[in-house]
């Protein structure tokens, strides 16, 4: 990573602009500095005060990847060497649990990085559901993982998705704020005082039969959020078996994350990535229309 010292960066140490410009921890601070991986171009020793216009560079190391490899769908929609978004498919776990421990996501991307000779340490900075398909933003290293889950970039990231919900809605968008927090039977969230503040935007795109696609933004990430306000309004997700009842048309809950946006750490660019819907939840759209 190289950063050029800035007017308003004039006087500081090295280890005050690494800490305080570039987010970077004591720990890694005195890890990268240890292995010499913290240079300043043009000088032999760092000691005194940094100029504008000097350039920093810093090096990361891979981490080892202890997942092994293993082939399955992946559809990339964005990747560099620091980060990559990828379009999961439904009935894929994010990574292994107690009960599942093979063909889960990172495996997929263990072996796609391990054809490309790439070992790094892999770091989710959003998650889905088994059942729930879409946009997945991944951190290559460490630094670039704590720097997209601060407060601040939480805040700052977009995250969309599409769902069909049971009935029709008579205002065309909404905002729904109800705390979500976890229920007795360990199971299942809901609408609690005892959750945490929620604030999920919707608004529709088209109804169908008594059915209605919206589009929804989550200003929160509490677990099941959409899947929980949609049920306590009275418009479940169409598919959800645990929040609704069974229904043969679908195989999983209509849920897809459809998009993705964020400031990236490195280059400063605000990247805006579309997740396109699964081929299922199309074909289930379609069969709708034509009925």
């Amino acid at each position: 990573m190289k950063y050029i010292v800035k007017a308003e960066d004039q006087g500081m140490t090295l280890e005050e602009l690494v800490k305080d410009r570039l987010d970077i921890s004591n720990r890694l601070y005195r890890k990268l500095k240890k292995a010499s991986k913290i240079r300043i171009e043009g000088r032999v020793e760092d000691r005194r005060a940094l100029v504008a216009g000097e350039v920093v560079r810093i090096t990361f190391d891979y981490e080892k990847n202890t997942f092994p490899g293993q082939a399955g769908p992946l559809e990339i929609l964005y990747e560099d060497e620091d980060l990559l978004v990828v379009n999961k498919d439904p009935f894929v776990v994010v990574h292994p649990t107690r009960n599942i421990l093979k063909d889960t996501l990172i495996n997929h991307l263990s072996e796609y990085l391990y054809q490309k000779q790439e070992f790094c340490k892999l770091r989710f900075v959003s998650r889905l559901d088994r059942d729930t398909s879409g946009a997945i933003l991944v951190a290559k290293n460490s630094w670039i993982h704590h720097r997209l889950t601060t407060p601040a970039a939480s805040e700052a990231m977009v995250k969309d998705y599409i769902a069909l919900v049971r009935g029709r809605f008579a205002a065309s968008e909404g905002l729904v704020e109800l705390p979500v927090g976890p229920l007795e039977d360990g199971l299942r969230q809901g609408v609690t005082s005892r959750g945490k503040p929620a604030l999920t935007g919707y608004r529709v795109l088209e109804s169908c039969r008594d059915y209605t696609l919206l589009t929804l933004r989550l200003y929160t990430g509490r677990t099941h959020q959409i899947r929980v306000h949609m049920a306590h309004i009275g418009h479940p997700v169409a598919g959800d078996t645990l929040y609704d009842h069974e229904d043969p048309l679908f195989k999983r809950q209509f849920l897809h994350a459809s998009k993705i946006g964020f400031i990236h750490p490195v280059t400063g660019e605000y990247l805006d990535l579309a997740a396109p819907l699964k081929s299922d939840l199309k074909a289930v759209l379609q069969q709708l229309k034509e009925e």
